[in-house]
């Protein structure tokens, strides 16, 4: 997926821009970048008064070619992001939602188990990523405080990250449904390499999505 940023000048320019037209919020972003209609884009928003740059999944809709603006619609799952956006730029930011670790939406395949549970792993997907945590999508939620292994596949075709941690809270709406792990050991090598992997994706101004889809993903 193609990052675009939308850098705004004061909060009002962001709400200025923001267009409630649609079920979940959208947005019209100052870019010449032109993208196919409904094409899957993150938009990584910043001004003024923001904590941190935030990054929301959305689609591609239409160009406004008078404001020289690509419009775009934000997704479901970015409603609360969308509304600590609205919170900030209006002078009343939302302290529930401030994070320690910066997220990056990127789906990866991930084969999750319960550690020292002898059970089959079971294939979920990373919802975002970041230095403390991942998000999986799956139907199949655990108790917070679970302890987890996770074998996670980037989307390069290198080897699968073999990483642990403990449940830290769940969201059992399908079809969004799933669970966030933060990690056990942060300095280990392979939690280096996750971090390695964030850094490329950012780099390179586009975010991995993988072909296909699994049952709650």
């Amino acid at each position: 997926m193609k990052i675009l940023l939308a850098r705004f000048t004061s909060g009002s320019e962001f709400l200025d821009h923001f267009d409630p037209a649609f079920q979940w919020g959208g947005l019209l972003v100052p870019t010449r970048t032109t993208v196919a209609a409904d094409e899957a884009l993150v938009i990584e928003v910043a001004f003024p008064g923001l904590p941190n740059h935030v990054l929301l999944r959305a689609r591609a809709v239409d160009r406004d070619d008078e404001r020289a603006c690509l419009i775009v619609k934000f997704l479901q799952s970015e409603e609360r992001k969308k509304e600590f956006l609205q919170a900030c730029a209006a002078g009343t930011p939302l302290k529930v939602w401030q994070r320690k670790h910066r997220r990056f939406p990127v789906r990866m395949r991930v084969a999750f188990g319960i550690a020292d549970g002898g059970s089959s792993p079971v294939q979920a997907y990373s919802e975002d990523l970041s230095a403390g945590r991942m998000f999986l999508r799956t139907p199949m939620t655990l108790s917070v405080r679970t302890p987890v292994t996770l074998s996670v596949v980037p989307a390069d075709g290198s080897p699968p990250i073999e990483v642990s941690g403990h449940v830290a809270w769940v969201r059992q709406h399908p079809p969004t449904a799933g669970f966030g792990v933060t990690w056990s050991q942060r300095a280990s090598d392979p939690m280096r390499r996750l971090r390695r992997l964030m850094r490329d994706l950012k780099s390179r101004g586009k975010l991995d999505e993988m072909v296909g889809t699994t049952a709650g993903a």
